[in-house]
């Protein structure tokens, strides 16, 4: 901790332990007392937890709390006070900063959660498992479990992220074929070369998509994001750079943190048909397709180790092109799928799929009830109240 950072971080905190150790002062009238609960209730609550744990464990250093007992304003206020900190015990020293780390780690898991909202990803966050045989003790069999349920939960959350792009990837879909109806030919030609032209581009921009985790990814990545010199590139340095609670393994989000912009070489926002879901998907495929090939303890992180590992593989310099493919709207479903669909949330149209046959309408209803025939399947959810399940609606922004 620096002297400045020192002095910052604990302006605020003493000031409350100056009061603390102040001689007690007059009631304040009850207009006062009042004004005063007022401000306490607009206190941040995490802010708050955080400074109480630090006075806490403060106050258990015998040094650092005399001097609090002959603290002047002035000491408060330039931050003189804070300098004592130096004199503290290291067990103090050690455990203020574990706190402080936890506090950050709690900040930036806040801040993914405001993000995935914004983006309109859902997530299932990671909790702790409640060990009631031992819950005093970390053991082997502790590691064991949450190894084992981290794979499970990883695995699922993977999952049931590309079951939800895919029925994205069919609403659109169908929302084209829906807006498209009734439109005369000349219209519809137009917007089919449109989308042609505009397929034609993506397939162009993929080509100048970097393969994830190789050499020049990285170094685009170091040059145009770091603002380091691309010549002076260095596998080790980048690590540290981008392992942002310095726990030495990169964690799904600082991997993400990687691809954004490679990704938005082909879902550039400036197109007429970007789509903010398809990049963040992406971006995800990316993730999984780098610890596939790097992760070779399976833990779902990129340790560092694995990391200077891979970059003295031979196709960390030119990895093959078949071995990650960019997302292809035309092959996340397939007729079938798409037609299951229709039936199930849209509205089923049988002139919309000519080759299909249903010997259970043809069999059993009147050739003159053509309504019976293929009556409206209702939606299982509205499509807005699909949207709010998943968080769909802070987003389409940009696994």
């Amino acid at each position: 901790m620096t002297h400045i950072g020192r002095e910052l971080a604990f302006i605020v905190l003493l000031a409350v332990l100056f009061v603390a150790h102040c001689k007690p002062v007059q009631k304040p009238k009850d207009t006062e007392e009042n004004k005063k609960d007022d401000w306490r209730k607009e206190e941040d609550p995490a802010y708050v937890k955080y400074l109480k744990q630090v006075i806490e464990i403060l106050e258990e250093d015998e040094n650092f709390s005399k001097k609090l007992e002959n603290v002047t304003e002035e000491d408060i206020r330039s931050g003189k006070i804070a300098e004592e900190i130096d004199f503290a015990s290291h067990h103090i020293r050690t455990r203020l900063d574990e706190l402080k780390r936890k506090e950050i780690e709690s900040q930036r898991q806040l801040l993914r959660k405001q993000q995935d909202t914004r983006r309109g990803i859902h997530r299932e966050y990671w909790h702790p498992l409640n060990d009631r045989e031992n819950p005093d003790t970390f053991e082997v069999e502790d590691l064991k479990k949450l190894l084992s349920k981290h794979h499970e939960e990883m695995d699922e959350i993977d999952k049931r992220r590309k079951e939800e792009f895919q029925t994205h990837e069919m609403e659109k879909e169908h929302k084209r074929r829906k807006a498209e109806k009734g439109l005369d030919e000349a219209k519809k030609k137009e917007i089919e070369e449109e989308r042609k032209r505009l397929k034609e581009k993506h397939m162009k921009d993929a080509k100048r998509v970097n393969h994830p985790g190789s050499r020049p990814q990285l170094e685009e990545v170091w040059e145009e994001e770091d603002g380091l010199d691309k010549d002076q590139f260095n596998p080790r340095t980048f690590f540290k750079i981008h392992d942002k609670d310095n726990d030495g393994q990169l964690d799904p989000y600082e991997l993400e943190g990687l691809f954004y912009r490679e990704a938005s070489k082909i879902h550039n926002s400036s197109d007429p048909d970007f789509d903010n879901r398809a990049l963040d998907e992406e971006v995800q495929r990316m993730r999984e397709h780098v610890v596939k090939q790097v992760d070779k303890d399976n833990d779902g992180f990129v340790s560092y180790d694995e990391f200077i590992g891979a970059t003295k593989d031979p196709e960390y310099e030119k990895p093959p092109e078949e071995n990650w493919q960019p997302i292809d709207d035309d092959k996340e479903y397939t007729d079938e799928e798409f037609e299951e669909y229709e039936k199930q949330y849209g509205d089923y149209d049988e002139e919309d799929h000519p080759g299909e046959e249903d010997e259970e309408t043809h069999n059993d209803v009147p050739a003159n009830d053509a309504a019976a025939a293929a009556p409206h399947v209702p939606l299982a959810h509205s499509p807005d109240q699909e949207k709010l399940e998943h968080g769909e609606n802070a987003q389409q922004t940009n696994q």
